[in-house]
């Protein structure tokens, strides 16, 4: 009798101890969850207080964290992208990025990028398009990324691409095959003029990447450090989509896969001023915890 009053004893403390262990567990995913929110609080809090709605002829603005994006609330990490919405203030007409097949669908990330919502591109076959735009497509151009590839080789790669050939125009932004950041502009009746950026592209490095042309010359820029300048003519894309995670937007069908996240895409129809520049690239520093390069 007394041995069977101990074992039904130890029985109790063992369920005790387990559900302790449950509240526990309970309490430490719901702290991970909170900061986890606080961290997507304070990011849509510095994307509020943003220089872009107070900088002229902004154009597109694409942004993973901002709850107009997509219903965020029905997000979960793992579901397949069909739509990321433009949530450009300046304009009423939105130019959503749209992928109706499921298999090429990029996929959402809660902590792509720093800890942040950011999609993910597979390199293989995923990739969001936007119908041709014209304003999309204009002869003087600023764009802002900010992406953390996964795959880096000897293949190009395009991050985003609105361009077509014969004769070639538009603009496009490539991780090229010597693995470097490589930004190009079609000038009609010529070949292909391109920045080749100074270091090598890592894997699983976050990096904030700005390209300009003001009808003379293309600058290239990686967190706010000047990576390299060319003078050149410039033709603007007047009839292809605008792709994100692929290029070949002269074609039905994509190439140059990119693989990897991206968490921001905006572009404006001009070359911003140097102060303008860098006021975008420290919100987005802030933003994303990617430090500039003094």
């Amino acid at each position: 009798m007394k041995n069977r009053k101990l074992r039904a004893f130890s029985y109790v403390e063992i369920s005790v101890v387990i559900l302790i262990v449950g509240f526990l567990l309970a309490a430490i995913s719901k702290g991970t969850d909170m900061v986890y929110d606080f961290k997507l609080q304070t990011a849509r809090s510095v994307t509020a207080g943003s220089p872009l709605g107070r900088i002229p002829d902004l154009v597109l603005w694409l942004d993973a964290i901002s709850e107009e994006g997509f219903d965020s609330s029905l997000m979960r990490e793992g579901d397949k992208v069909d739509l990321w919405q433009d949530t450009n203030m300046q304009s009423q007409n939105k130019d959503h990025a749209l992928q109706a097949t499921a298999l090429n669908q990029p996929i959402y990330e809660e902590k792509g990028i720093n800890g942040l919502p950011a999609l993910g591109f597979n390199g293989t076959n995923s990739y969001l398009e936007i119908p041709y735009s014209e304003k999309l497509n204009p002869d003087n151009f600023t764009f802002f990324l900010v992406v953390k590839p996964t795959i880096v080789d000897d293949t190009y790669r395009s991050i985003i691409t609105s361009r077509d050939v014969s004769p070639t125009r538009g603009y496009l932004m490539y991780i090229a095959d010597n693995s470097k950041y490589s930004p190009w502009v079609g000038r009609p009746h010529n070949a292909w003029m391109y920045l080749i950026y100074p270091d090598v592209v890592k894997a699983g490095k976050s990096s904030i990447l700005a390209t300009t042309y003001n009808g003379d010359s293309f600058k290239g820029y990686e967190d706010g450090y000047f990576a390299h300048s060319q003078s050149s003519t410039f033709g603007r894309n007047t009839s292809k989509p605008f792709r994100i995670g692929a290029g070949s937007t002269e074609n039905v069908t994509p190439s140059y896969y990119y693989g990897g996240y991206i968490g921001e895409i905006i572009v404006f129809a001009r070359a911003l001023k140097e102060g303008e520049r860098k006021s975008v690239e420290k919100y987005l520093s802030q933003k994303w915890k990617i430090d500039l390069v003094e």
